[in-house]
């Protein structure tokens, strides 16, 4: 009983071969529509309120990062040192 249980190929494993091949070239297909459109915009909203939210005063920026946005406070930081020694996206 256990050796035909063994040997038996059911359903499942007949389709073995055909599912990694379709995971496989949906992935490369969902990869090559990344990286065609990955150069289109240049910033999401996200990154360009950070960008916005480094360039405000210091008084401001201690205001606002006191008062909204205290989870992202040490990355808003980083990001406003390295926003003035240098003019490139860096974080």
């Amino acid at each position: 009983m256990r050796e035909r249980l063994r040997n038996h190929s059911g359903p499942a494993e007949g389709l073995g071969g055909h599912m990694t091949l379709w995971v496989l070239l949906l992935t490369l297909g969902a990869a090559s529509l990344r990286l065609f459109h990955l150069g289109l915009k240049s910033f999401w909203a996200d990154e360009a309120f950070s960008i916005t939210l480094a360039q405000f005063r210091w008084a401001d920026f201690r205001h606002f990062l006191t008062h909204s946005e205290v989870n992202m406070a040490l990355y808003y930081v980083l990001l406003r040192i390295w926003s003035q020694v240098s003019d490139t996206p860096g974080l």
